[in-house]
């Protein structure tokens, strides 16, 4: 769930054994508020953050032209996030992951758990 409207609450479900990952969740970007992005530059972060390789919103609105590549693109990009973390367990793990307004400190959780 993200307050704002732009992204809202989504969930989706894949299955990453039929070649979901290049169908759906490759092309995903990260997103963030625009006072986020505010706050970081301020703090000298995210400095090569464009509004080509992030989704930009604010309220409601998408401030990224051409808005996003999925309509679900948020859920998309968490997910993209919990996979590439849970690549670094360094083998496979086979089981069924779900994920609750999750990011990257759940998973380092969830990593050091196995």
């Amino acid at each position: 769930d993200f307050e704002d409207g732009a992204i809202g609450s989504q969930t989706k479900t894949l299955d990453m054994r039929n070649g979901s990952f290049a169908r759906e969740l490759c092309d995903c970007r990260t997103f963030c508020r625009r006072t986020d992005v505010e706050a970081m530059r301020e703090n000298g972060l995210a400095l090569g953050g464009t509004l080509e390789n992030a989704v930009v919103v604010q309220g409601d609105e998408v401030l990224t032209p051409g808005g996003f590549r999925h309509a679900d693109e948020a859920v998309r990009h968490k997910m993209l996030d919990a996979l590439g973390d849970l690549y670094l367990a360094g083998g496979p793990i086979f089981g069924h992951f779900t994920g609750d307004k999750s990011g990257h400190a759940m998973t380092n959780t969830l990593l050091r758990k196995l």
